[in-house]
């Protein structure tokens, strides 16, 4: 199993790569920030990675 993140590019708030592979898309959770996240924005390899390995990453 891997450690994959996103690191929103404006405040820094972390998110995990299991929530992005599963919403696609979704707000930055840091609540003053308005910036979309998107599972695109992880590496090629990440998102193979997750899409490959859903049950081990089940939220």
């Amino acid at each position: 199993m891997k450690i994959i993140t996103a690191t929103c590019p404006e405040c820094g708030t972390i998110t995990a790569g299991n929530v992005l592979e599963q919403h696609r898309v979704c707000k930055c959770p840091k609540i003053d920030c308005e910036r979309v996240l998107r599972f695109e924005d992880l590496s090629e390899s990440d998102r193979q990675h997750l899409s490959e390995n859903k049950t081990q990453y089940q939220l």
